[in-house]
């Protein structure tokens, strides 16, 4: 019988605008494995402890290996900033076991591409990375700001599913609209198609990079730049399988864009915007201090209709995709004492999306309805700090 199992994975202290203290006191050293059973349920089934901070997962196809971004701001004692770790899976136990680990510069987000053969690794700040306002005699107010370049990362998986080699490393230019957030590029997420397109939103810079991967080289070659508008700050993206056409959300304006690739010309063409804010809802996150709230991550229902993002309201928004790339608003679902929600996933039947509650410590099970794509709150399972959760089909067979 197939089961689909749940890896969970999590912060550790984040250090984002402080060096000395942390932003936020991660308790997650580790990942847990949960089966999801047929009523939505989570039943923890195994964990590893001693992995720092793995803020975003990757699972190869079939689901034989496990791939992990280490967000820190010191992995290992090495002073570069985050890592990246694999993971083998034994599905008779269902235990994972490392494989290698490796460093990075602060990774916000990894991907793997349809064969399992590379990875792709979004990386901003770093160990270095510190921002800070300078006030002089007259009360002047400069910005300061110091942080690696932010970058993506290209790694060859090995035959073991171990972490091979750096093979392209694409740095990101560009300035956004806040002196301090947007000070310098900051590549908050990366995904690839099965064309090898790939789409990287530029959270500082305030743009999005359309770029095509060549495996003959082994290189990332970029398309085109769009600009998504100042303050804007391009967080997640999700291809549309089956569709032309992308979804990403703003962090800072709290919208979500629809854009039709236009892969003969090589740019993205915008066919919708809208809010994902909700007037009638207070701003409930206990790690955000601004009234508008922040748009965090978006998926897609494998019909390719429903797209659902939540944000710092602690909100799951529901829109409907037309053909034309036409989204409209069908409802909120909130989520109640997420502290503030943070990775989605949505499972490869469809029957649930599964959110994290970061600093609630827990994820929460939503059952989808599949005429209307209406969200109904089936369970919850404690969790230290889950930032992210990512999918295996049990019985899987890695291409």
């Amino acid at each position: 019988m197939r089961k689909t199992l749940c890896f969970f994975g999590g912060y550790g202290p984040q250090y984002w605008l402080n060096i000395r203290t942390p932003d936020i006191e991660g308790k997650c050293d580790g990942i847990t494995v949960c089966s999801l059973d047929d009523e939505g349920k989570l039943i923890k089934l195994s964990d590893i402890h001693g992995i720092d901070s793995p803020a975003t997962l990757a699972v190869s196809p079939g689901g034989k290996f496990l791939y992990a971004a280490n967000e820190l701001n010191n992995f290992k004692g090495l002073g570069h900033g985050g890592g990246i770790s694999s993971f083998s899976f034994d599905e008779k136990s269902n235990k994972l076991k490392i494989l290698n680990q490796v460093s990075g510069s602060c990774t916000a987000y990894i991907a793997i591409d349809k064969y399992g053969k590379y990875l792709f690794v979004a990386n901003h700040g770093s160990y270095y990375y510190v921002s800070r306002y300078e006030i002089d005699d007259f009360g002047h107010v400069t910005p300061s700001v110091i942080r690696d370049e932010g970058c993506v990362c290209v790694y060859k998986i090995m035959n073991d599913g171990s972490v091979g080699p750096l093979v392209d490393r694409l740095v990101l230019e560009g300035r956004g609209h806040d002196p301090i957030v947007h000070g310098v590029s900051h590549p908050h997420c990366v995904v690839i198609d099965e064309n090898d397109d790939v789409i990287i939103p530029d959270k500082g810079g305030d743009q999005i990079y359309y770029c095509h991967f060549s495996r003959d080289n082994e290189k990332l070659a970029v398309r085109s730049v769009f600009n998504s508008g100042d303050g804007s700050s391009p967080r997640h993206a999700v291809f549309i399988k089956g569709t032309p056409y992308i979804a990403v959300t703003n962090e800072f304006d709290a919208h979500l864009t629809i854009y039709r690739i236009d892969r003969a010309n090589g740019c993205l063409v915008p066919t919708a915007k809208v809010d994902t804010y909700d007037p009638d809802i207070p701003q409930e996150c206990d790690l955000v201090d601004t009234a508008r709230p922040w748009a965090i991550d978006v998926r897609i229902h494998p019909n390719g209709k429903f797209v659902y993002v939540d944000n710092t309201q602690n909100i799951i928004c529901l829109f409907y995709l037309n053909e034309h790339g036409g989204i409209e608003l069908i409802e909120n679902t909130p989520v109640e004492n997420a502290g503030m929600v943070r990775g989605m996933g949505i499972s490869p039947d469809g029957r649930y999306l599964i959110i994290t509650g970061v600093s609630g410590e827990k994820a929460d099970v939503f059952a989808i309805n599949q005429h209307s794509g209406h969200l109904s709150h089936v369970s919850s399972i404690e969790l230290p700090t889950p930032t992210a959760v990512a999918f295996k089909v049990y019985g899987g067979r890695d291409d």
